[in-house]
């Protein structure tokens, strides 16, 4: 899947520059995640500030029940 943009730009502390990509690179390393997905919430005051999205990953599912 194609992005609109690859780099988000969140004015919350300094001005970061954001890649989604390497957020999601680095969520999908852990065991309990299953496809991440990283996008940018729409914020006047601070930009984009990152938001993360995951499925839990089958392999490692507790079941709660």
């Amino acid at each position: 899947m194609d992005r609109k943009k690859d780099m988000l730009v969140y004015e919350g502390h300094k001005g970061y520059l954001v890649y989604q990509r390497d957020r999601e690179d680095v969520l999908d390393g852990l065991p309990a995640v299953a496809r991440p997905a990283v996008v940018g919430k729409t914020e006047g005051r601070y930009g984009e500030p990152p938001v993360a999205f995951a499925l839990q990953s089958p392999t490692n599912r507790r079941d709660w029940a």
